[in-house]
């Protein structure tokens, strides 16, 4: 994989030079950078392109957001906390904290609103996003608020409102940032969105001027073959069908 920079007045699409292997890219706030998570790392690279420097390790990265006075909002991990560094790199360190009894096992998809001093984020319970729930902490207090259950990705919009993922379809409502509350019940916004219930993953963006992207849900990941390969180089086919396979990993006992 490969970041790609399309300005929305062009037709044409140009690779990152220093961004394969990419994933999740992200804006700095003055869009000098790209931020993305790459070979287990989060690293940025200038927006012309250029050689990646690290910022922090990110094994399996699920989300990151920057602020403007130069931190970094990141999910560093598959499951755990949403942690917060430098962006000229440093020691992260946890944000947010996983209440373990109420099954919580993973903070993803940061987003800020209100200048930067609250941190929207996505909440996994047990294995799958079916219950997952959008949060907001208030990050001077550790206040914590759970604005929605049954949807991911929330997003806050210039006009005043909480915008989110339910499947393939963006909802939103009027939403108090001063008391971190929706004002009514959310609406459908736009259906047809891509979705991956795996990782949660809505593919939407929308900018402070009310421009949004998406990906159709028609465009779906390519069906791949899954093989498990011997050490002296032996494939075997391991799936009966192509599917579209991803996040594989191996039991310890094989």
């Amino acid at each position: 994989s490969q970041v790609f920079l399309r300005y929305l007045d062009a037709e044409e699409a140009a690779p990152i030079q220093g961004t394969a292997g990419a994933s999740g890219p992200f804006f700095s706030p003055d869009g000098r950078w790209i931020g993305i998570f790459q070979e287990g790392k989060l690293t940025k690279v200038p927006i012309e392109g250029g050689t990646p420097q690290t910022i922090a390790d990110a094994p399996s990265g699920r989300g990151a957001v920057w602020r403007s006075d130069g931190t970094i909002f990141f999910a560093p991990l598959q499951s755990g906390p949403i942690f917060q560094v430098p962006a000229d790199g440093g020691t992260p360190r946890p944000v947010t904290t996983l209440d373990t009894t109420a099954g919580e096992n993973s903070h993803r998809f940061p987003e800020l609103l209100d200048g930067g001093e609250v941190l929207l984020f996505t909440v996994r319970t047990g294995g799958g996003f079916e219950n997952a729930q959008i949060a907001a902490v208030r990050l001077s207090s550790g206040e914590r608020k759970t604005l929605v259950r049954g949807g991911v990705h929330g997003r806050y919009l210039s006009t005043g409102h909480l915008m989110f993922a339910k499947g393939t379809t963006l909802m939103a409502a009027p939403f108090d940032v001063t008391r971190l509350e929706t004002l009514t019940s959310p609406a459908p916004l736009l259906e047809g969105v891509r979705y991956d219930g795996n990782g949660g993953i809505s593919d939407f963006a929308v900018s402070d001027t009310g421009t949004l992207v998406y990906a159709p849900a028609s465009l779906q990941a390519a069906p791949a073959e899954l093989v498990r390969v011997s050490r002296d180089g032996v494939a075997q086919r391991v799936s009966e069908e192509p599917l579209p396979f991803r996040d594989v990993s191996v039991a310890p006992n094989g």
